[in-house]
């Protein structure tokens, strides 16, 4: 969840994102007006078992007034997907 606390229209924009990570909307950047909540979801898509550690950096702009940079650290340890198909195709009834 963002909230912007200010009186001000803010933009936030993530930046550099790895490959495996995207932000939920799909908007760059994400504009919240004043005493706004926006609910945005970070995903991580990974072919690999791995764990990894980086840092995502936000970056919060106030109209042409005021540009301040967060660091966000993360930490991703996937695993293997206990569920297993036996088929590449799934037909299911119409009606």
């Amino acid at each position: 969840m963002i909230e912007n606390v200010s009186n001000l229209p803010q933009e936030v924009c993530f930046y550099p994102l790895p490959t495996a990570i995207a932000i939920e909307p799909q908007m760059i950047p994400i504009t919240i007006l004043p005493k706004e909540k926006k609910k945005v979801f970070v995903v991580y898509r990974s072919e690999e078992c791995i764990e990894f550690k980086g840092i995502v950096n936000i970056k919060s702009i106030t109209g042409k007034i005021l540009n301040k940079d967060y660091r966000l650290p993360y930490h991703v340890n996937v695993h293997k997907n206990p569920l297993k198909f036996s088929a590449k195709r799934i037909d299911f009834p119409v009606l």
